[in-house]
């Protein structure tokens, strides 16, 4: 560098090449046609976007005072305009770019017009089809990036992921997200991770101009993320920004750090859900093991409700009932044959009687007969006539006492008939009963169960053994089964406590 040659500083140089466009009458009123792209209202009201042709782009900006006279329609991403305003650099970064005074619109972008109609195709066919999308695992453990390996996505994914989860596994897959070939690189990493037992994969990048995505709206990359077995998270630009492959994915989040958060669970809350879900499993494992104890206290009451030891008990016990009923039917029965045999005899001694005071009386009639005969006083005659009779009365009234007497005799008989009838039909239940009742104990008689495949054990003396308390260890025991039995030695005896 020679001595004598002027050295400036950057905003020199800058301000002088503003002052050199601001000196052109045709870029301070020239009119440029384009593309939309990177389209984004500010908070101040001014608007920032990028026009572009198959070439070129160039920046744009309207401030909040232009856009109320030259602004009639909302920009968006896509659509073709025509901008008129001025051409100049910012000095501050010395970035060129058109300052707008009216936009108005000429057609729709080229490349928007292919993205919507991608976008149509693939929705039709069900490539965006809620029913295809996979569930987002709640505790991975293996998660797979695709992404440019020295970008601010992949500084941002690891960070969040680190702090909500240290032990969660990242995998890196470095692609080109931008680019010619960006597209085949995108495919090629999320196969090679798809084939690595991933439990879900998030693939992007940051924030961009709209061009700088473009790659995220390729038809190919959009059908990779479709088949793909494992989750896919897409987390491409910014929450404004929209691809082909956010309607694919399982699941869209609005920027890388956002996939991270929704991919990777704080391990805190995990401890908290542990613990939670401990207390709860304590709570309901107490429940059950009190219900269970509560159920076989019922089953124990059961068992003892319907042991053979106690249903024989009971059975023997109505048997007694009916047995004594049977005696007391058998006592009445000789309670009413001794009544019988009192009524006969009273009858024989009432008939005897009534015949002997008859046979006196017609002694005693003959006898006045005869003394009238030898007496012959008319006065004795109405006398005797009178006493006779008084005499005869008495023995009409011992005549109606006979046929009372016959009366119930028959009455007697009559009863005795039917209960005898009553008696003969209880005795032949009671019989009936009996058999069945025998029937029932034989069904459930040691020999029967025997038979039906138990087995008897007693000692060498032949008693019997209910609980382990009662043999030791080398005694001789005996099983008796249907068959024959076993003669045996004990050599371990263990004790359970049955409910």
């Amino acid at each position: 560098m020679e001595k004598t040659q002027n050295v400036y500083t950057v905003s020199q140089v800058n301000s002088y090449i503003k002052g050199k466009f601001a000196c052109d009458a045709l870029l301070n009123n020239i009119c440029v046609k384009g593309e939309v792209i990177s389209c984004k209202y500010h908070n101040s009201g001014h608007i920032y976007f990028t026009i572009q042709d198959t070439v070129s782009q160039l920046s744009v900006v309207m401030f909040k005072g232009n856009t109320f006279r030259g602004l009639k329609f909302k920009l968006e991403n896509g659509q073709q305009v025509v901008v008129n305003g001025k051409v100049n650099i910012y000095e501050k970064d010395g970035k060129l770019q058109l300052y707008a005074v009216e936009i108005k619109k000429f057609g729709n972008g080229d490349l928007y017009e292919k993205y919507l109609a991608l976008k149509e195709g693939l929705e039709k066919e069900g490539l965006f089809s809620q029913a295809h999308k996979k569930n987002i695992p709640l505790y991975p453990k293996k998660i797979g990036i695709v992404t440019a390996k020295d970008g601010a996505a992949i500084e941002d994914i690891i960070n969040i992921a680190t702090r909500r989860n240290p032990y969660i596994q990242l995998y890196l897959r470095p692609v080109q997200v931008q680019g010619n070939g960006a597209e085949k690189s995108i495919v090629q990493g999320l196969r090679y991770l798809d084939d690595k037992g991933m439990d879900v994969i998030i693939v992007g990048r940051g924030g961009g101009a709209q061009e700088d995505l473009w790659c995220f709206n390729d038809e190919t990359l959009a059908r990779t993320v479709y088949a793909m077995k494992t989750p896919v998270i897409s987390a491409v630009g910014h929450e404004v920004d929209f691809t082909i492959i956010d309607f694919v994915a399982d699941l869209r989040a609005p920027t890388p750090s956002a996939a991270a958060e929704l991919a990777c669970p704080e391990i805190s809350k995990i401890d908290e859900d542990l613990f939670r879900y401990g207390d709860i499993l304590r709570k309901l494992m107490n429940e059950e093991i009190k219900r269970c104890q509560e159920r076989i206290e019922g089953y124990a009451l059961q068992l003892n409700y319907l042991s053979p030891k106690t249903k024989i008990a009971m059975k023997k016990g109505i048997l007694a009932e009916k047995l004594q009923r049977l005696k007391n039917a058998a006592a009445l029965d000789s309670r009413i044959k001794s009544m019988r045999a009192a009524l006969e005899t009273k009858e024989t001694v009432l008939r005897n009687g009534m015949k002997t005071a008859l046979d006196s009386s017609r002694e005693k009639v003959r006898a006045y007969a005869v003394k009238m005969t030898y007496l012959g006083p008319r006065s004795k005659i109405d006398m005797l006539k009178k006493t006779l009779a008084e005499k005869e009365q008495r023995l009409k009234h011992a005549a109606s006492i006979g046929a009372r007497i016959n009366g119930a005799r028959s009455t007697l008989i009559s009863k005795e008939a039917a209960l005898k009838t009553v008696m003969d039909k209880k005795l032949s239940d009671r019989i009936n009963t009996l058999k069945l009742l025998a029937a029932g104990l034989d069904s459930k008689s040691p020999a029967k169960r025997i038979m039906a495949g138990y087995a008897y054990v007693d000692k060498s003396d032949g008693e019997g053994i209910s609980s382990v308390d009662e043999i030791s260890k080398g005694d001789n025991i005996g099983i008796t089964i249907k068959d024959g039995t076993i003669s045996a030695v004990v050599i371990d005896k263990k004790k359970k406590n049955i409910q």
